[in-house]
């Protein structure tokens, strides 16, 4: 196998008029410098003359030329992204990259047999795989920082935009909407916000951030609609909606009027812009605020289990002793579509998402409905 040649000339060429010298650079991709000078047999003779201290030149500009290490490119990533919506994710990621590869590691000396380790590996706090949806995020986070790499020419190609997750057998999702039982029951037994929370939630599909962001002005009971404009959660330090698409007006339904109306008071007695701000009327920081914490860690360092106002009504509803307060989302979704009253699109466009979203994550919900139809229909019949 013969060495790659790098930092020397390869020969010296007319081209466009004039002669040009070729030359392999750092990577060993062939480059071309224009000299200017006219091709005749003196000219050639100088340029050969000029060719070792032209090699010495590209070695010196090499040598003194600073390489950034991995923890420097990632630091220049997550500057960069200072105003995505999920920073503080991806500063996770980061910290996790650092950690396995080493902060001072060159990006061109990290082989991908490597990345594939640390993907197979790649396993939550309590030690569970992550299924494959979630290490998407974690790509693109390392992908976004080899392509600042490549860039600046330290890398040849981005290796982890050529590279695909392999597919793996994840374990189905547990997110179950609500039945109409279940609704009615957590109504029923739940009281002030966590009561307002539901019922805004299984009326209008928002996401947990997105109600969490609410502000009383957002609420325009005039035209009957709730403006999206923003979303708060613990992994943004900024209060951007998960995508463009989730800027949106939402109709508001008669019976959803009470519970916006009910909170809209409790934000206005703390004396808060935000539907459903803190118990001293600050700001809130995450649907937690409402939920109360499932896990925390006592001073003694033992996890314990809260008795938030969540995860105290799950456990008084059948079926609903691990639910997630954010089903109320699919929920809406699953009724509405089994109504029958609405185009999928409408439906879509009301959650903020793309009808194959929809499609993806809620048609597996509809049972077998499509089996009751009018089977006299002539399908063929102006």
């Amino acid at each position: 196998m013969t060495n790659k040649r790098i930092n020397e000339v390869k020969s010296i060429t007319k081209k466009r008029g004039q002669l040009t010298i070729e030359f392999f650079d750092n990577f060993g991709k062939i480059r071309q410098k224009d000299t200017g000078l006219i091709p005749t047999i003196a000219n050639r003779q100088k340029l050969k003359r000029l060719i070792p201290e032209f090699e010495k030149d590209l070695r010196e500009k090499q040598e003194t030329r600073e390489i950034k290490t991995l923890g420097q490119y990632a630091d220049l990533y997550l500057e960069l992204s200072q105003n995505h919506s999920q920073i503080v994710m991806k500063t996770g990621h980061v910290k996790r990259y650092l950690a396995y590869f080493d902060k001072d590691i060159y990006p061109k000396d990290i082989k991908l047999s490597q990345v594939k380790h640390f993907f197979a590996n790649l396993r939550k706090r309590d030690g569970t795989p992550l299924v494959r949806s979630t290490k998407k995020h974690w790509r693109n986070t390392l992908k976004g920082i080899f392509q600042l790499a490549f860039e600046d020419g330290e890398i040849e190609r981005n290796i982890i935009s050529d590279w695909q997750l392999p597919k793996q057998d994840d374990p189905p999702s547990n997110v179950r909407p609500f039945t109409q039982e279940q609704v009615k029951k957590l109504l029923l037994l739940s009281k002030d916000t966590l009561h307002n929370y539901i019922g805004i939630g299984i009326h209008t599909g928002m996401r947990p951030e997105e109600l969490v962001g609410l502000m009383i002005n957002d609420i325009d009971f005039e035209n009957g609609l709730i403006h999206v404009r923003r979303a708060i959660t613990k992994l943004s330090t900024n209060t951007h909606t998960k995508t463009k698409s989730s800027i949106r007006k939402v109709p508001i339904f008669n019976d959803a009027i009470p519970y916006l109306k009910s909170q809209i008071s409790f934000a206005r007695e703390k004396r808060s812009l935000y539907l459903f701000c803190r118990k001293d009327g600050s700001t809130p920081r995450d649907i937690e605020d409402v939920t109360g914490h499932a896990k925390y860690v006592d001073k003694n360092g033992k996890l314990q289990h809260n008795d938030g106002p969540w995860h105290v009504l799950r456990k008084q509803v059948p079926g609903l002793e691990r639910a997630k307060l954010h089903w109320t989302r699919h929920t809406f979704a699953v009724q509405m579509l089994k109504s029958k009253k609405f185009e999928p699109q409408e439906v879509a466009g009301m959650m903020g998402i793309l009808l194959e979203t929809l499609y993806n994550h809620y048609a597996r919900y509809i049972d077998n409905s499509y089996t009751e139809i009018d089977r006299s229909i002539s399908l063929y019949t102006a």
